[in-house]
């Protein structure tokens, strides 16, 4: 009666729609593993399926984590899985691959499942006429039990709200609405989404009145410009053997020849970091990078990596150059693997200006033999205290280049130990892509990150080596540090622990790659 294979590739079901030799509908009887930190891609799966006459969907493996809540040795709780119990053989962590956790609380993912599947759908924004094109998903109901309100907010801010009908939408029909925003973005400022929020009028025998069945969020007008800071940079202060200083703005900047990096960011005499500014070319595992031990025989990138010594490269001085007067320090650095005779060239200029702004120009260049790494960024360590996070960018979850649109662009807050998210495996978490900027502060002061170009970040009380290292929960202890990422690219998820691998478009190739981004500290009240 059906077509149903098992973790086909995305190109694969749509060439199969696409020939039209076979009258019955394609359900995937699996798809997207949902293991640990995944289900990388299910936007493109869901694009196919909506695109194509014949495809008619699938199943996610699965619906929840197996897990068993288990005391260690010290007291500590966690979810114990195969090998735990002294039962041999087992499938280690592989029976930890649902949308929820054993206790029934939702993984991230399952946010993106439900955006994707929500019965209604907004899209063909004409920001002239003021109009957006509804699709009412559903096979046999209007959306009249559903009410509307909708957002307008630019750069951040909030500008307009209101309530829209949607009253008379048959089943399957896409008809257009005129939205009534009596202003319009400003092209100056720019950066404008208009949001939406479907919720049920009365309650039923699922959900009480009031719950959100669908959202949606269409862009009014692109990111405007950024400001990059430019100008003369300040005077140096004074040179030490192997080490230079700069004051600006209340801020001071030492730089450490020897390593080729930024040391110290003080404010007020007080030091903001617990480690330099280095660049990062790794990142902790997810399960999707490959399952280990690999029970099953499924290859996964994380093997390669580890062939390749990336999680262990060695850091080369090749050149640096140091203006004379100025507060402006140039270096390029060889980042190789263990196992590699060569590595990925990396050249920083760093210039500290007169408002106390530390500008980061970065040039990488990625060869062959080391195409597919894990992340291009730069990673450093916050003193303890700056907990309150704020973000202009996607959220509030953590999002991925492959699994991130049903998180809406926003100013979200958040404290740092709740950007944790306690996969029954220890493993990579709370990237947020597609940032604009971030802020951290300690109540006296703010740290302020932002780029030329949108970026990703993560803040966590987590290190990328804690991460690696715990095979529990249990053994992960939070630091009262911050570790800080400040991303170009990282690798997509995709849902490579029992399926395809992260597509080629959520990938860093070989070749070079340049951005730049700033740092800023203030009194929390600037």
């Amino acid at each position: 009666d059906v077509v149903c294979p098992m973790y086909p590739q995305i190109a694969d079901i749509v060439a199969w729609a696409q020939r039209a030799a076979d009258a019955r509908p394609l359900i995937m009887c699996e798809f997207s593993h949902a293991m640990g930190n995944s289900n990388g891609s299910l936007a493109d799966y869901w694009r196919a399926v909506r695109d194509n006459q014949g495809l008619q969907g699938g199943f996610i493996w699965e619906w929840i984590d197996h897990g068993i809540q288990t005391t260690d040795a010290q007291g500590r709780t966690f979810w114990a899985y195969g090998g735990h119990f002294g039962d041999e053989p087992n499938d280690g962590a592989f029976i930890a691959d649902g949308l929820v956790w054993p206790d029934r609380t939702p993984h991230p993912a399952l946010a993106e499942v439900k955006f994707l599947w929500q019965p209604v759908r907004v899209d063909q924004v004409d920001s002239k006429r003021k109009s957006v094109c509804i699709t009412n998903e559903r096979d046999f109901h209007t959306l009249d039990d559903l009410a509307c309100t909708w957002e307008l907010h630019e750069s951040g801010e909030l500008l307009e709200s209101g309530t829209l009908d949607i009253t008379g939408i048959d089943p399957g029909i896409t008809q257009r609405v005129k939205v009534p925003i009596h202003g319009r973005p400003s092209r100056r400022i720019g950066d404008g989404q208009l949001t939406f929020h479907f919720t049920l009028r009365k309650p039923t025998s699922w959900a009480p009145a009031g719950f959100e069945v669908a959202s949606a969020q269409v862009v009014m007008s692109p990111p405007a410009p950024v400001i990059v800071p430019t100008g003369r940079p300040s005077k140096w202060s004074g040179a030490w053997k192997h080490e230079r200083r700069a004051a600006a703005g209340g801020v001071e900047l030492r730089i450490d020849e020897s390593l080729a990096q930024v040391a110290e960011i003080r404010f007020d005499g007080k030091n903001v970091l617990t480690s330099p500014v280095q660049p990062a070319i790794w990142r902790s595992r997810i399960d999707n990078d490959g399952v280990e031990p690999d029970t099953l025989g499924i290859p996964g990138v994380h093997s390669r990596w580890l062939a390749l010594g990336l999680n262990d490269a060695r850091r080369v001085v090749r050149e640096q150059t140091m203006h004379a007067s100025e507060a402006d320090f140039r270096s390029t650095i060889e980042l190789i693997p263990a196992a590699c005779k060569t590595g990925v060239l990396w050249t920083t200029r760093v210039r500290l200006f007169a408002d106390g702004i530390v500008r980061f120009d970065n040039d990488v260049v990625v060869p062959e033999h080391l195409a597919d790494l894990p992340r291009i960024g730069h990673r450093f360590g916050v003193t303890p205290g700056f907990e309150h996070l704020t973000w202009f960018g996607r959220g509030p979850r953590d999002s991925y280049s492959d699994r991130h649109e049903s998180e809406f662009v926003h100013r979200w807050e958040s404290q740092v130990a709740d950007q944790y998210v306690a996969y029954m495996r220890p493993q990579d978490h709370g990237h947020h892509f597609e940032t604009r900027s971030f802020d951290m502060s300690n109540g006296d002061l703010r740290l302020h990150v932002s780029a030329d170009r949108l970026f990703s970040f993560a803040a966590r009380h987590h290190s990328d080596e804690q991460l690696d290292a715990a095979t529990t929960t249990a053994e992960l202890v939070a630091s009262k540090e911050t570790s800080v990422h400040v991303d170009y690219f990282v690798r997509g998820l995709g849902t490579g622990s029992c399926g395809p691998d992260t597509l080629p478009k959520y990938r860093l190739d070989a070749g070079r790659y340049r951005w730049s981004w700033w740092l800023n500290v203030a009194a929390a009240n600037e």
